[in-house]
């Protein structure tokens, strides 16, 4: 082969080499490339439309697991104003009365209502109500727990906070009656025995004719003395040592006298349970009072 010729393959296998790598590319370009991405784009597509899902399983399961607090939630809002309702009542209970000293426990928030029970030094209940002024308290009566009744504020402790007590109406004022006050007087002696004596001023309008009288030693729960029944009850003098009135009037004050024995209980303290009605044997409207005392030394 001569120069020339060789020269001219040379030119001719560099031109076809040109040609083919020309040929790959427009081939690469036109062809290759496109399927490539339209291969990138469905995996693409795939990925997200399996996340979409998972999203959407994951929602559902959420929604799912929130849907019963969702439904909880109005039942805890409805158990709420419930217990605002009861919160009252609550507060009350917890409000414990301790009797300072011997007391009545009466139908009404004043001496003018009948006695209904009694409220011993150092016996509690619970407080349910209270008149306008929160002189006068409305409790479970110390005598009858399953009936309520009315103690003044002076002769009571309170423990609790007395803010939302509810304040209750009292009932209608009795009607006239008898009525009266009852107090220690002093200790006598009378032939040889020891007398505590109590003065009574009849505060009623009616005539007080017949009495039951209980007199106790508070520290030892002792009975030192019970008259279940007398029709004539009255000392007109304490120094009298004897009854001699078999009624007192409206207005009249007259004394009563109970022997008991203070040997060994000097310093003790004591009550008197009395009971006077209108009419004799105990019968007609009665009215019941407590009076302390406490023995004396000598």
């Amino acid at each position: 082969m001569t120069q020339k010729s060789k020269i001219w393959f040379v030119a001719g296998l560099t031109g076809g080499l040109l040609i083919c790598l020309v040929t790959v590319l427009l081939l690469y370009t036109t062809v290759l490339r496109p399927s490539t991405i339209a291969i990138s784009e469905l995996t693409t597509t795939a990925e997200y439309q399996g996340a979409a899902v998972q999203a959407t399983q994951s929602i559902a399961l959420t929604n799912t697991s929130v849907a019963p607090t969702s439904t909880l939630k109005p039942a805890s809002s409805t158990s709420e104003p419930l217990e605002d309702e009861t919160a009252p009542e609550a507060v009350t209970g917890n409000i414990v009365i301790s009797a300072k000293y011997d007391t009545n426990c009466r139908e009404g928030p004043d001496t003018q209502y009948p006695i209904m029970g009694h409220f011993i030094r150092g016996q509690s209940s619970e407080v349910h109500g209270t008149n306008s002024l929160q002189t006068w308290w409305y409790i479970k009566n110390p005598d009858n727990p399953d009936d309520y009744c009315w103690v003044w504020g002076e002769t009571t402790f309170i423990e609790g906070d007395t803010g939302d007590v509810s304040v209750v109406p009292p009932p209608p004022p009795p009607p006239p009656g008898p009525d009266f006050d009852f107090a220690y007087h002093e200790f006598i002696t009378c032939y040889g025995t020891d007398v505590v004596t109590f003065k009574v001023e009849n505060t009623g309008d009616v005539n007080l004719e017949s009495m039951t009288i209980l007199v106790i030693n508070t520290d030892t729960q002792q009975q030192l003395f019970w008259d279940t029944m007398s029709n004539k009850p009255f000392w007109p003098n304490y120094k009298d040592c004897g009854a001699t009135w078999s009624y007192i009037e409206p207005g009249d004050v007259a004394y009563i006298g109970a022997p008991v024995i203070t040997s060994g209980q000097l310093g003790d303290d004591g009550y008197a349970r009395i009971k006077l009605c209108e009419e004799e044997s105990l019968k007609g409207r009665c009215v019941e009072n407590i009076a302390e005392f406490t023995i004396p030394y000598q």
